[in-house]
């Protein structure tokens, strides 16, 4: 019984390392996500993805939004560094 309370310690602190992890990503993602659409709001978004616009806030839009956050950062030439999408 004693070993199954300490195994079960063991899992409950690698739980809360886990969820500390998880939300850590959750914060970085949508660090980027404000800093992309920050540079959106300058640049203009990608010509063949907008789904940063898309109003709604399932998982789903949001893992949508940062692949397109990814595209959009690609550059199109890497000889002069014009980001996809750049209106200039």
């Amino acid at each position: 019984m004693r070993r199954l309370l300490e195994i079960h310690h063991q899992l409950s602190n690698k739980e809360m390392e886990i969820r500390a992890v998880h939300f850590g990503v959750i914060l970085e993602r949508e660090w980027y996500l404000r800093k992309l659409r920050a540079l959106e709001d300058v640049v203009g978004p990608p010509r063949d993805v907008d789904v940063l616009r898309e109003p709604g806030g399932s998982e789903q839009s949001a893992t949508l939004a940062f692949a397109g956050a990814v595209r959009s950062i690609l550059y199109e030439d890497s000889d002069d560094f014009s980001l996809v999408g750049a209106k200039w």
